[in-house]
């Protein structure tokens, strides 16, 4: 029974790196450094998405190697 529980867990482990994920925050600005409001900020690929808000800001939850557009 302890082989059985041990194997269980050592595939359950490594399943909580697939599922790692990582709050990014950040502001989005004009040219001339003003926030801009309502500009979408996505995770490419994927459906994890925010709208910056009134300060031009955004806070996206995205997995590893995540790039933003």
């Amino acid at each position: 029974m302890n082989r059985l529980i041990t194997v269980f867990l050592l595939f359950l482990f490594p399943l909580g790196s697939v599922f790692a994920q990582t709050s990014v925050e950040g502001t989005v600005t004009g040219d001339n450094g003003s926030p801009l409001e309502g500009v979408s900020v996505v995770e490419k690929g994927t459906s994890n998405w925010d709208i910056t808000d009134a300060s031009g800001r955004y806070s996206v939850t995205v997995g590893d190697n995540a790039s933003l557009i």
